[in-house]
């Protein structure tokens, strides 16, 4: 898996934003790195709602999900801005 360069457009409930990596991320975080990537089958909550199961009686519900071996993310070390790296608040 490799990060793009290029902006990426957010869409969220107050409108949508554009995510800019070359602004936020280091260089090393746009080499390729290799995942084991597992299918899960179950019955799984919509991320947003697993960091806050009060929601999770009313959210909408997945039969599949991913899990990576490690995350995705990017480490902090390799975050432009230390104090607001955007992986430990993605995380669930």
């Amino acid at each position: 898996m490799t990060i793009e360069k290029q902006p990426v457009l957010i869409f969220y409930s107050a409108g949508q934003h554009k995510f800019h990596p070359e602004r936020s991320l280091r260089e090393p975080a746009f080499q390729p790195r290799n995942f084991t990537i597992h299918l899960e089958k179950g019955i799984f909550p919509a991320p947003i709602c697993a960091m806050n199961p009060k929601d999770d009686l009313h959210a909408r519900k997945y039969a599949l999900r991913l899990v990576f071996d490690s995350s995705p993310y990017p480490p902090p070390e390799e975050w432009a801005d230390k104090s607001n790296h955007s992986a430990s608040g993605a995380r669930v």
